[in-house]
């Protein structure tokens, strides 16, 4: 009897451990392998022609910007991709060469360079048309 005693506690220390080690690395797993994510927070109009939004870099590396897609279209690609660190807050003005239509459900996609796509909705509080929307982007400036 005293074996099998030992035995069930020598088992049941070896799970205790192993469930340990594997908890452990799976967490340095997650802190070292870097992901890219980006989270769009605050978008809103300014006035009829101008969306603000605030770009959030929660992820482990860097992301870079490198489009702006509105409405399911993409309407600006950037020559240069706007660099977003790890744990960076960055804000981004993107004109437009139209007035929105006001009272719109406006969707925003920010597009990276790895080519993942980060989503947004909105609804804009200036505007002066209901037209359909065929509004082109002059600028994005993010700082």
């Amino acid at each position: 009897m005293e074996v099998s005693v030992e035995a069930a506690i020598l088992i049941a220390v070896t799970v205790v451990a192993a469930v340990a080690v594997a908890f452990w690395a799976s967490g340095f797993v997650a802190q070292v392998t870097p992901f890219e994510r980006l989270e769009i927070t605050g978008a809103r109009t300014v006035d009829g022609r101008t969306i603000e939004f605030t770009v959030r870099n929660p992820g482990v590396a860097a992301s870079s910007i490198s489009a702006i897609e509105l409405m399911g279209r993409v309407y600006h690609r950037l020559p240069v991709g706007v660099e977003v660190g790890a744990g960076a807050v960055k804000t981004c003005t993107v004109r437009l060469s139209g007035n929105l239509p006001v009272g719109a459900s406006i969707e925003l996609v920010v597009i990276t360079s790895t080519g993942k796509r980060f989503p947004a909705a909105f609804m804009a509080n200036y505007g002066d048309f209901s037209g359909p929307f065929v509004i082109g982007v002059e600028s994005v400036n993010c700082v």
